[in-house]
């Protein structure tokens, strides 16, 4: 299971970099990475947008009390196998940026 797990957070962080998202840490095991979205985006609208493709996505803020995370989200690296999880992830980035843009 840790060895399952540990590739599929390899692979996760890298193609999350792919999409501009970067780890805000580098855990060295687990199933979360906590990670921070391009500049300028916000986790919700971007959760929001997701959903229109029927992915559900964890914006920063539902783990904040303070509610100071909204350009980060949180990934469960066991939900990130398929690679259309990805292609939805890119199209809501593209969505929260457009909306974002007033467009």
């Amino acid at each position: 299971m840790r060895a399952r797990l540990s590739q599929a957070r390899l692979s996760t962080m890298t193609k999350l970099q792919k999409l501009g998202i970067t780890p805000w840490i580098e855990p060295d095991a687990g199933m979360f990475l906590w990670c921070r979205l391009p500049e300028g985006l916000d986790a919700a609208d971007v959760a929001r947008a997701a959903l229109k493709d029927n992915l559900v996505l964890a914006p920063g803020n539902a783990f904040s009390h303070a509610q100071t995370a909204t350009g980060f989200m949180r990934f469960n690296v066991a939900q990130m196998t398929d690679e259309l999880v990805f292609r939805k992830l890119e199209a809501a980035l593209a969505r929260a940026a457009r909306q974002g843009a007033g467009g």
